[in-house]
């Protein structure tokens, strides 16, 4: 015992350790560079905001596709009778609608394929 405090030997060792272990504690609990938190939270914003701003591009890219596949089956569709007439040029007999059945069966699957492009990217 302390004769000037009246404490134990035990009782400064006890308040060593629990002063020790709350410096400890508080080491721990001490918040991250404030400048690093500033820059993570503009770079998200900047990210949000280019994001935002890139939707109506998407939109209209998207509507572009869809309007150039529509014009191209227009166009297939316009020159059918035209495509016909390779009969004459072509030897042998041939079915009267086969070349124009092969152009509407291309047509066809190009369209599906433009438009899996332009919908799978969401």
């Amino acid at each position: 015992m302390n004769e000037k405090s009246g404490r134990t030997n035990q009782d400064e060792l006890l308040e060593q350790l629990i002063r020790r272990e709350r410096e400890l504690a508080m080491a721990e609990a001490r918040l991250p560079d404030p400048t690093l938190i500033y820059r993570k939270a503009a770079i998200e914003e900047r990210r949000r905001v280019e994001e935002k701003a890139m939707r109506p591009i998407a939109v209209v890219e998207r509507v572009a596709w869809l309007l150039a596949s529509a014009a191209g089956a227009g166009l297939m569709a316009w020159s059918v009778p035209g495509i016909d007439s390779w009969r004459t040029l072509l030897p042998g007999e041939m079915p009267p609608l086969a070349p124009a059945g092969a152009i509407a069966l291309f047509g066809t699957s190009a369209l599906l394929f433009v438009s899996w492009l332009v919908f799978a990217e969401e």
